[in-house]
């Protein structure tokens, strides 16, 4: 296929010595909901490390545009990143001690929701997002937009209209982004010798550690460590100078960059994370080959549960972002489900990638005795059962990390 492309080399130090980690089988694009049943194609997902710089990455790459043309995803959806947004914008704006006439800029910006929590304190914004309907919704917000990718052309235009970028955000973007090079060299026009690149995204010893193995997906190109980061920092002369935990996709860390010859000093944090990463093994192949295992394992637990009550239940999954699809995927219990719950009213009515499955309201869905509620949104499971416990009936079953009946 035109818009499919296999990658044989590390895409930060190029390097040919990279070992294939993880087999997750085949998965649809994850975000493909659509208002009527279509046959979507299925895609390896095969984890990648590199032997030299440590990244990992998926094998197979998608075009860009077939990703994300009719994607669904806004931040606004999610309580919890509400609450993270404002404390992001707090604390670092805090910790860079920036002025209130300073210009944010946010690529990926999605809805505007994290812009949105800088303006309320005072700072300029501006948000560049590629999915067209969701930079509408920022627009709305009076959030100002571009929708476009972050490549040399908008670069530009931003340079040519706005001369000076204090702090360029994204969260959860880079690790979606192949050629990351030339993007990093747009990074380093825009902030110059003064601004900062402040980002979040993922962390692999948490994903690995917490078995976030479900954040491994298509749109997901690489994983990072703080080894990787650094080494890509030091190709565009830039400096890594702080990194933070976050609390956020399973384990996440937030990086301060900025130009090699900026003022900020490199602090403590970086040797700490360094040293954290060898120590729990996240470049070492037996690690992701316990993990490999735990897939084959729970794979086989939740096919012969779910087997065994199929035709006198009726099996509900809990969940539909790209995370569940994948999942279900991984543990081969995708033709398993009649419905998928899901509180993002955006997907309601819409038929899930792959199997076809409709997505209902978990709160005015009616439930009944015959039917088993499958937890495919684990890392929400607290909440989750928090706010639905009480109106299920039927059994509800937990599949990962552990597979148990919750009830």
């Amino acid at each position: 296929m035109k818009f499919l492309r296999k990658i044989n080399r590390c895409r930060i130090c190029k390097s040919k010595d990279v070992v294939r980690v993880l087999n997750l089988g085949q998965t649809p694009i994850g975000e493909n909901f659509k208002k009527k049943k279509l046959n979507d194609g299925l895609f390896d997902l095969n984890l990648q490390q590199c032997k030299k710089c440590g990244l990992c990455q998926i094998e197979d790459v998608i075009d860009p545009k077939i990703l994300y043309k009719d994607y669904l995803y806004q931040s606004n959806s999610s309580n919890y990143l509400i609450k993270h947004f404002d404390n992001y914008s707090k604390q670092v704006s805090k910790f860079l001690k920036l002025e209130k006439k300073s210009l944010i800029l946010d690529i990926g910006s999605n809805d505007g929701m994290l812009l949105s929590k800088f303006k309320k304190y005072g700072f300029k914004c501006l948000g560049i997002e590629p999915a067209k309907k969701i930079a509408k919704v920022a627009n709305d917000r009076n959030i100002k937009t571009i929708n476009s990718f972050f490549d040399n052309k908008t670069t530009n235009l931003i340079l040519k209209k706005y001369k000076k970028i204090s702090v360029v955000t994204a969260n959860n973007v880079l690790a979606n982004i192949d050629d990351i090079h030339s993007w990093f060299k747009n990074i380093k026009k825009i902030i110059t010798n003064e601004g900062f690149f402040v980002f979040e995204s993922f962390y692999l010893r948490d994903v690995i550690k917490n078995k976030v193995l479900d954040f491994i997906y298509h749109e997901h190109l690489s994983i990072f460590s703080v080894k990787c980061i650094k080494y890509l920092c030091k190709l565009h002369d830039l400096k890594l100078i702080n990194v933070e935990a976050v609390n956020t996709k399973g384990g996440s860390l937030r990086y301060y960059v900025c130009s090699k010859n900026h003022k900020s000093k490199i602090n403590n944090s970086i040797k700490k994370f360094e040293k954290l990463e060898y120590d729990s093994n996240c470049f070492k192949i037996s690690t992701f080959r316990k993990l490999e295992q735990k897939i084959i394992q729970n794979k086989k637990e939740v096919n012969y549960l779910l087997t065994k009550i199929i035709n006198t239940n009726y099996i509900l999954g809990l969940g539909s972002s790209i995370s569940c699809i994948t999942l279900m995927y991984f543990l081969d219990i995708q033709d398993k489900f009649k419905i998928l719950l899901d509180d993002n009213k955006i997907k309601h009515g819409m038929f899930s990638p792959g199997t076809n499955i409709i997505v209902k309201n978990p709160k005015t869905f009616k439930y009944s005795s015959d039917q088993t509620i499958v937890i495919l949104a684990w890392r929400f499971k607290k909440i989750l059962l928090k706010k639905y416990k009480s109106k299920f009936k039927g059994k509800v079953l937990n599949v990962w990390p552990s597979v148990k009946y919750e009830r």
